[in-house]
């Protein structure tokens, strides 16, 4: 009786000392008399998905953080739990860095394997009807518990274990697949050694497109599953995964979520016999890479109507893509993470409109960001204009510098669209100098411009050259950061065909 009462005090302490600083989600979320777990958090921190038994089955729930802070009441998505069987297990939540989907697992009956994973598209403030992701990801097999890189190019997914001497039902192997050129799967690839050691699973691919979290028996640990931590390198190897210690308790820890912040994570804890999401700091010293959060709407600037759009996040430097994502055509938003190391061209584009560009420099970012972008374009009418945003100068110069490069191409493609545009490219200074000095810069500076889109194949007899010199500012010249938006280069439609 004293040795039990012993290990009793020693679990309690043990649970005592690693439970500093957790929190207790609490209610709505959680509730006294069910199960709550499994949570998946929005980049923003803002949306909450997780599993839940409230229904008397195993279904997803959604939950909004209001402005006070605290969680909405949570919401029973219909459309991915109502099944032709209500007892279909519907569960391993993942909602996607971009908000646009939700990827989890099921037994539907009408799968491929017993264990399938699925995913659904959000539309407007409500889902579409799930899909099966199909064959190569999933098999007869056990598939689950998926988990989507935020450029969307990787599904990271635990399968069972192949190990026939591994005996623990719990136990399984995490693999990965990539999207192919024609946005199929490719075939799984099971990570390597060390990651997969024979009983692991759970993974999490962080907003940074590098950290892994993922649960493991290894080592003299074999009785519970704690979290490890490891980072994909540059040379595509993994490190040697390290445990979670600060979060690692002596129950099962698994189900961790962390938004892009990176400085909170979420996760599960038995509880009186139930299971609640819980919350806590992530020391600085694990935090994943800083990143920031763009998030906003894109619509028609005369309409102020919702335009289906694709965002485009460009590495400047060495010109490859990053991330290609949708916004949502029923309400216009969108939402993307991009993460520290590169100078990044950021542009949204739409058939039959103008384009959206800006640079972002994060190659020296020193904290997160949430960034609000609302983006209006401007429809390929007659006379309609817009500014090329990341086409600039130095000072008192027309040179084209190589940071432009990427917006003039997107003006290349733009007229290649649409042969039957002429164009007038006009440039505008700002009053510093004299006015025909000014006059002088800005015909050079338009002329440089479309000197550059003849040499990548437009027609010459579609642009037109116009300098502005200094006569008609957008802004009072009244300070430098006025006079920098006036210094700009436009681009005008003037004739139709």
């Amino acid at each position: 009786m004293k040795k039990i009462l012993l290990f009793s005090l020693c679990t309690l302490a043990l649970l005592k000392l690693n439970a500093q600083e957790m929190t207790n989600i609490g209610k709505p979320v959680n509730s006294s008399d069910h199960t709550e777990y499994a949570p998946t958090i929005s980049s923003d921190g803002k949306t909450m998905i997780f599993e839940s038994d409230q229904s008397g089955y195993w279904k997803l729930y959604e939950t909004k953080k209001l402005s006070n802070g605290k969680w909405s009441e949570p919401e029973y998505i219909e459309e991915i739990n109502d099944t032709d069987n209500e007892s279909d297990f519907i569960g391993g939540p993942f909602l996607t860095y971009d908000d646009n989907y939700i990827y989890y697992t099921s037994d539907r009956k009408d799968g491929i394997g017993g264990v399938d994973i699925w995913y659904s598209k959000k539309q407007g403030k409500s889902w579409s009807k799930p899909k099966n992701i199909g064959r190569p990801i999933n098999t007869s097999k056990y598939d689950g518990f998926p988990s989507v890189s935020p450029n969307g190019q990787s599904i990271y997914f635990m399968r069972d274990a192949e190990d026939p001497s591994v005996e623990d039902g719990n136990c399984y192997a995490i693999y990965v697949s990539q999207k192919e050129d024609d946005g199929s799967w490719g075939t799984p690839k099971m990570l390597p050694y060390p990651i997969n050691t024979g009983c692991d699973g759970w993974p999490r691919i962080m907003a940074d497109n590098k950290t892994l979290i993922f649960s493991s028996k290894r080592g003299n640990n074999t009785d519970n599953f704690d979290l490890y931590q490891t980072e994909l390198k540059e040379d595509g190897t993994w490190s040697k995964p390290k445990p979670f210690t600060f979060a690692n308790t002596n129950t099962d820890d698994k189900f961790v979520s962390i938004p892009a912040s990176g400085d909170i994570m979420y996760f599960t804890i038995e509880n009186n016999g139930n299971e609640d999401i819980y919350y806590r700091p992530v020391p600085k010293e694990l935090r994943q890479k800083n990143n920031i959060t763009i998030s906003g709407t894109i619509l028609d600037i005369d309409t102020k109507k919702p335009v289906k759009a694709n965002l485009n996040i460009t590495n400047i430097k060495t010109n490859k893509i990053i991330t290609v994502i949708e916004n949502d055509p029923e309400d216009g938003t969108y939402m993307v993470v991009l993460s520290e190391g590169a100078d990044l061209d950021f542009s949204a584009s739409a058939k039959g409109y103008s384009f959206y560009s800006e640079e972002f420099d994060l190659s020296n970012l020193k904290e997160y960001k949430d960034i609000e972008k609302n983006i209006e374009l401007v429809p390929l009418k007659l006379n309609s204009s817009f500014v090329l945003n990341s086409i600039i100068f130095e000072n008192d110069k027309y040179d084209l510098l190589p940071a432009s490069i990427p917006e003039l191409n997107k003006v290349v493609k733009l007229l290649k669209d649409n042969p039957g545009l002429i164009v007038e490219i006009s440039a505008h200074t700002d009053v510093m100098g004299s006015v025909p000095h000014n006059q002088e810069l800005s015909n050079n500076r338009a002329k440089s411009v479309v000197d550059y889109l003849v040499s990548k194949g437009i027609n010459k007899n579609r642009l037109i050259a116009k300098g502005y010199g200094s006569k008609f500012p957008k802004y009072p010249n009244d300070t430098e950061a006025n006079m920098s938006k006036n210094r700009r280069v436009e681009f005008k439609i003037v004739n139709k065909q």
